[in-house]
């Protein structure tokens, strides 16, 4: 069970990034930069695996297909939702399911 979706980073791949930076831009072409700060544990149940991802930018963008791009995981697209905001930013979260193998 690795909790891989076809076409995504795997769950350890995720894991073993947090903290870093990805280079992004929302639907409209607008450019921002995310941060990974959190991949929560992988879940098991009813024959689905999920995980969730937490990200942080200085921009507030609405909800929407992001493409981000990382050095070693290299280019996705990934729907963002934000979960919340403060005085430093916004925070996005990216929920994933898949079968379980």
């Amino acid at each position: 069970m690795s909790g891989h979706t076809p076409g995504l980073p795997s769950h350890a791949e995720l894991l073993a990034v947090v903290g870093d930076d990805f280079a992004a831009s929302d639907g409209a072409g607008q450019p921002l930069e995310l941060t990974l700060t959190a991949c929560s544990d992988l879940r098991s149940g009813g024959g689905y695996m999920s995980f969730s991802l937490t990200l942080r930018s200085a921009d507030a963008r609405e909800q929407g297909i992001f493409a981000l791009s990382h050095a070693t995981l290299g280019d996705v697209e990934i729907f963002l939702v934000p979960s919340g905001a403060d005085a430093s930013g916004t925070e996005y979260t990216a929920s994933f399911t898949s079968l379980e193998a």
